[in-house]
């Protein structure tokens, strides 16, 4: 029973501690009670006794004194009466204070005859209704009269609590009055205890109270299954339980999303969290308790509860069964869950608990979002999956191959079609390369993931090749229009140069987009298929890139210059058509580059203004171009795409 009333006092102490900030300014020093407030008390100098002037009537702290009792500490209590010049009754309230237990009387310990005499007035005090409610209050919860108490209670609480408190003040008086020959037969008149009353009374009292609110709250969960865990045993308080479980399981049903959750009554969220403490406490003292009533409560909870604390939502949801905290887990996620910071910190909290279902939790994530057909993923759902690599990539060997493998695969997909991707492309790529990047910069790819590491270096360095290309391109738009600063030269030279040393670095990449890769998951199956298609549209697209750039025209007719940047684009050329089938594969992925360098051969060999720089050896390496592009590229026996 005693620790019935400690809950009591301890949730009321919880909920309404504001109500006590004018009990604070009764303290001269920043007391911190044991249970009452949680913020700094004030400083304040109280007025005196005698001071006309003074801010709280007596009345005000009896309020007070009541309600640091109902949250149960006395000592604060005590404070409030002294700082608030209850001379006379501080005297008394200590006086009160005497050993409750049975054998500390029974071993000869005697109350003063000066606590008897307070018992006796507080008794007559609070049967006088020409005084305070408040008064009498106190003065009853101290003496044990309930009926001067009720007048002031405000919830089903308040009442057990009431009813409680006086039920033990009785039980004491009566083993007083049992020893009375060890005190020396000085007690309390029966009198002075005469409304004792046993459990069920109690109870029944309470569900037919005057106060319409506490008779309704008295058919809740909390009321019902202390009523039968008091009353009857155990089991009866968990057939309660139960009840209000599956009745819940009605109002919240697994699917049902957070809006529509806000919409009901999150009063029951206090009867699932007591529900579930009363299946924890069971547990843990050895009692069965059934797998599905336990999973469900725990899920209740995690869904009803206004914490946003991901550690609180894991804690709890790994407690369901095995065979249940899969969907438990996946429903949270995906219907409960909406903010992605959210997502992510519950992840990693649960990857504490239960790395299996976390992995698993996460793969349907990935695979319902991010590797759906067509891509359905959304900002956030990017973001998440970005999250995936910290919250669960060390959890099992492989998961950040697996993670690396998708991030592969989501990319190739934008470059897959004949019209590549490339900005949709780079905005997934930049979402998620902040969070891959230190996997592999501290070596956290194994010697498995080895191709998948490598495709996504090859991603990397391709995204920032086409964004060099971009950058020229805009520079040189810039020039047209006349809008560039000093006409653009510096600019020019600058992109140029960069665009042209990315792409080199490119076209001179010997293992580029390498095939033979062990296939990681179903959806990996056609990678090396991909891959060899992706090689050939990459390393073209950066070859005529580069041709672009070397044959734009220049703005001083600078014969030197072109003939330079020819024989750069034969050079280049002659790299591509040697090793055609392992980079390329297909004509058209270099075919406008080719019919660049085609077009650039023929207009500087017919032009009397490049005739004194074209060289045998230039004139060789044309001849050499032109002779492999017919033999590489012949469109069918009798016919080439150069007429020469």
């Amino acid at each position: 029973m005693q620790a019935l009333i400690s809950v009591l006092e301890q949730s009321y102490a919880a909920i309404h501690p504001p109500d006590l900030s004018e009990a604070a300014e009764l303290v001269d020093t920043p007391i911190r009670p044991r249970v009452l407030l949680d913020h700094e008390l004030r400083r304040l100098d109280i007025i005196s006794n005698e001071n006309s002037d003074r801010k709280f009537s007596d009345e005000d702290v009896f309020k007070f004194i009541f309600q640091s009792l109902r949250a149960g500490d006395e000592d604060f209590a005590y404070e409030i009466a002294r700082k608030g010049g209850l001379v006379l009754f501080v005297n008394n309230f200590k006086m009160r204070q005497f050993t409750k237990t049975k054998e500390q009387i029974g071993g000869g310990a005697k109350p003063p005859k000066s606590r008897l005499l307070w018992k006796q007035i507080a008794l007559t005090a609070s049967n006088d209704v020409s005084i305070g409610r408040w008064q009498r209050a106190v003065r009853g919860i101290l003496c044990g009269n309930y009926d001067a108490v009720l007048p002031v209670a405000e919830s089903w609480e308040d009442e057990a609590w009431i009813y409680f408190k006086c039920f033990l003040d009785a039980a004491f008086e009566k083993a007083i009055a049992q020893w009375r020959n060890n005190l020396g037969g000085e007690a309390l008149s029966p009198d002075a205890w005469k409304n004792s009353f046993n459990l069920g009374d109690l109870f029944d009292r309470i569900s037919n109270s005057a106060n319409e609110r506490v008779r309704h709250s008295a058919q809740s969960i909390f009321p019902l299954s202390i009523r039968a865990a008091f009353i009857n045993d155990l089991d009866d308080a968990v057939v309660e339980i139960e009840r209000f479980i599956l009745k819940t399981s009605m109002l919240y049903p697994i699917d049902l999303g957070i809006e529509e959750l806000q919409e009901q009554n999150l009063e029951v969220g206090s009867g699932v969290r007591f529900s579930l403490h009363v299946l924890l406490l069971m547990r843990r003292a050895g009692n069965p308790v059934e797998p599905i009533l336990f999973g469900r409560a725990c899920y209740l909870y995690v869904k009803t509860t206004t914490s946003r604390n991901a550690e609180l939502w894991a804690c709890y949801l790994s407690k369901i069964p095995d065979d249940q905290r899969h969907d438990a887990i996946l429903h949270f996620f995906t219907s409960h869950l909406s903010e992605p910071k959210d997502k992510f910190d519950f992840l990693r909290a649960i990857a504490v608990y239960d790395p299996e279902n976390t992995i698993a939790v996460s793969k349907e994530f990935v695979q319902n979002s991010i590797l759906a057909d067509p891509p359905a993923f959304t900002e956030s759902d990017l973001e998440i999956f970005g999250g995936l690599f910290q919250a669960i990539a060390s959890l099992e060997y492989g998961i950040a191959e697996w993670l690396l493998a998708v991030t592969n695969y989501v990319i190739r997909r934008y470059f897959l079609p004949d019209d590549m991707e490339i900005d949709s492309a780079n905005e997934f790529f930049l979402a998620v390369k902040p969070f891959i990047e230190p996997f592999l910069e501290e070596g956290r790819i194994s010697a498995d993931g080895i191709f998948a590491k490598s495709e996504f270096i090859c991603w990397s360095r391709y995204l920032a090749v086409c964004e060099k290309f971009s950058e020229w391109r805009i520079c040189m738009d810039l020039i047209k229009s006349g809008t560039a600063e000093d006409s653009g030269a510096t600019s020019r030279f600058k992109y140029q140069q960069e665009a042209i040393l990315a792409g080199y670095e490119i076209l001179s990449t010997t293992d580029w987009m390498g095939a033979g890769a062990p296939v990681i998951d179903s959806f990996d199956a056609d990678r090396d298929q991909q891959v060899a298609c992706l090689r050939g549209k990459t390393l073209g697209q950066v070859f005529c890139s580069l041709i672009e750039i070397l044959q734009y025209a220049n703005d001083s007719v600078d014969e030197k210059m072109e003939i330079e940047q020819l024989n750069t684009s034969l050079e280049l050329s002659d790299h591509i058509m040697k090793n055609f089938e392992e980079m390329i594969g297909e004509f058209s992925y270099v075919e406008e580059g080719i019919v660049k360098v085609q077009d650039a051969a023929n207009r500087i060999s017919a032009s009397p203004r490049h005739a004194r720089f074209m060289t045998k050896r230039l004139k060789d390496k044309i001849h050499t171009f032109e002779t492999a592009a017919r033999h590489r590229f012949q469109v069918s026996s009798d016919k080439s795409i150069f007429s020469i």
